[in-house]
């Protein structure tokens, strides 16, 4: 689970040197990071609490005015939620949307699948990162600004199952991508070159064409057979 921190910095350090301290009352998660990155965990007890935070004040640690989260993938303390990390623990400025599943572990499960199934079968090392990074995912599943692919499987996934969807810009379509690849391919063009958007489209059967295809075979089918 992902927790909030107070942290407590020392004046003469820059980025070194911090302790934090979780928000959530109880027995509060500690977490000591060292200067050369080095990082540990611990407990503290409300009780012990006023006591640990004196000591820290004596040690010259100042408390920061913001509050932040703990990254493990990249041992720092950030602002950013850790699933908006990109694949390599940098900051991501950028997302195209994220999606809010109401049990992440199965809509994890449940993502890998869809991937392999729709054909991301040969992954290239990034694509792989990013699979990876959604395994180690607690809250959200997010699309970065990396490839198309991301934005177009995830929300694929949460219109099937009613999950919530937040897109960074206005405008995205409200049903499957695979069900509306015109307008899907519109507002992903604002993202994306357009080519890389329609190839992606062609890569996991989320085409024009392949919205068609059930529609031509239908039709086929009902003709009568002296015909063939």
């Amino acid at each position: 689970m992902i927790q909030v921190y107070h942290v407590y910095q020392q004046c003469d350090q820059d980025g070194g040197n911090s302790v934090g301290i979780s928000r959530a009352p109880g027995r509060r998660t500690q977490i000591q990071l060292a200067a050369d990155g080095r990082w540990s965990i611990s407990t503290v007890t409300e009780s012990a609490l006023p006591g640990r935070v004196a000591s820290l004040l004596r040690r010259r640690h100042k408390l920061l005015a913001s509050e932040f989260f703990f990254d493990e993938d990249s041992g720092k303390f950030t602002k950013e939620h850790p699933d908006f990390q990109s694949s390599k623990g940098d900051k991501r400025s950028n997302f195209v949307l994220f999606a809010l599943p109401p049990d992440i572990e199965s809509a994890i499960d449940a993502l890998e699948a869809m991937a392999l199934e729709r054909g991301l079968t040969n992954l290239f090392a990034t694509e792989r990162e990013w699979i990876n990074k959604q395994l180690r995912s607690t809250t959200f599943l997010v699309a970065g600004t990396e490839k198309p692919e991301w934005a177009l499987l995830i929300a694929e996934l949460a219109f099937i199952n009613g999950w919530t969807v937040s897109p960074s810009r206005q405008g995205m379509p409200a049903t499957q991508p695979s069900m509306d690849p015109i307008r899907w391919a519109s507002w992903l063009s604002s993202f994306f070159q357009l080519d890389c958007v329609t190839a992606a489209q062609v890569r996991l059967r989320m085409s024009s064409g392949e919205l068609l295809t059930p529609t031509v075979d239908a039709a086929l089918n009902e003709l009568p057979i002296d015909l063939f």
